[in-house]
């Protein structure tokens, strides 16, 4: 028989940036931990370097105060 594995799942995801809070529609978050340029890891070593990653798929907004404005004003940085 299978293994059941218990899925985490979030709901009412609320972003707040520089005091600001933001409650976008998303279909979904993704947050990755890649490795960093010029870290090394190896077989069970602890990652001491990592970069992180957050990924958002969702709806976009036209509003000038919505997160997707954001989001979009502060690209590449």
């Amino acid at each position: 028989m299978p293994i059941a594995v218990p899925r985490i799942t979030a709901r009412d995801i609320l972003f707040k940036i520089d005091g600001t809070e933001y409650a976008p529609q998303l279909n979904s978050v993704e947050l990755t931990l890649g490795d960093a340029p010029g870290g090394i890891q190896t077989f069970s070593e602890v990652r001491v370097q990592g970069e992180w990653a957050l990924a958002l798929s969702g709806y976009t907004s036209n509003e000038a105060d919505s997160l997707y404005r954001l989001l979009w004003s502060e690209f590449g940085t």
